[in-house]
């Protein structure tokens, strides 16, 4: 049987921050999961740095990069290329806490009929100062009508499938 969880990770030019994202997934306290991390013309380096891994968990599909797309159709193919039925998307310069895909396991435990789940989140500032954002209701749409982070999201695979 296959990872209870696929961890996708859109790569490109981010050499600075990649080792930080990958190593807050191995330093998880869930440890059921695969990582796909899709290197989308990367020519900073990245790619050499997710290749310095030797977790056979973690793996690297290419998509040719092109103006159009970006991170979305990066993930679109990390979906396409991921074993699990949860998917949970990591940018490659965010970090997770290390109880992150604990808790969204629990949710998705606690409630296996809803499709997608997210967890809070911290912003941290260029100073190194954490703050959670505060939200009383449903927040406001961020960007292209987005209400979650992606870095916080995971979603059932039937979800993309719709």
């Amino acid at each position: 049987m296959g990872s209870a969880i696929s961890v996708v990770i859109p790569l490109y030019n981010k050499a600075r921050h990649i080792s930080r994202a990958l190593d807050s997934v191995l330093g998880q306290t869930h440890q059921d999961y695969e990582v796909v991390v899709v290197n989308d013309g990367s020519t900073d380096g990245s790619e050499d740095i997710v290749r310095r891994y030797s977790d056979p968990r973690i793996r690297m599909v290419f998509r040719e990069h092109v103006d159009s797309g970006g991170g979305h159709a990066a993930r679109n193919l990390g979906i396409a290329e991921s074993r699990a039925d949860l998917i949970a998307f990591l940018d490659a310069d965010d970090e997770w806490l290390p109880e992150h895909l604990a808790t969204i396991v629990r949710l998705s435990e606690k409630y296996p009929e809803c499709g997608a789940y997210a967890s809070a989140y911290e912003v941290v500032d260029r100073q190194h100062r954490r703050r959670r954002p505060e939200f009383r209701g449903v927040p406001p749409p961020l960007g292209r009508e987005s209400y979650a982070i992606t870095s916080a999201t995971l979603r059932s695979r039937s979800v993309h499938q719709l």
